[in-house]
Formats: structure tokens, sequence, C-alpha cells
């Protein structure tokens, strides 16, 4: 349902919140970086967009920290 919200509800507010909430809540989900990245640069509301980028921008930098050992190992 939250996934609905943040890329089909027609108020711009709601969806912005629910980008914030999948990515702080749902951040290991597999859906969660696709949705953001698609919202990051399709969304028609800027407000939308610069949260779903801030957001990429907080789960990227965990990403590369998380795979880490495995690379150097």
């Amino acid at each position: 349902m939250l996934k609905d919200r943040a890329s089909k509800d027609d108020n711009g507010a709601v969806r912005k919140a629910a980008v914030q909430e999948l990515a702080r809540g749902w951040k290991d989900d597999p859906g969660t970086l696709p949705l953001l990245k698609d919202r990051a640069s399709k969304d028609e509301d800027n407000d939308v967009r610069q949260a779903a980028v801030q957001e990429l921008a907080r789960t990227i930098p965990a990403l590369a920290v998380a795979q880490r050992p495995r690379l150097e190992g």
C-alpha cells in the first residue's frame, strides 16, 4: 500500500511522505531502491523528486558500506 501511495497518490505531499517512509523503514526491501530511482526521475512534483534524491543519497552510501567487506575479501 505504501508503494502505491509513493507512486500513484494524486497528492504530492502524500507521495513525498511515502517515499521518505519507504526509504527509512524498508531500506532493505528489494523494491525500495528501484522505486526511489523511479520517483527521483519521473515524479511530476519537484518536492517528491527532491525527497527521493535525498533518500537515495542516504541509501547508496549505506549500501556501499554494507558491500565493502565482500569487495575487500
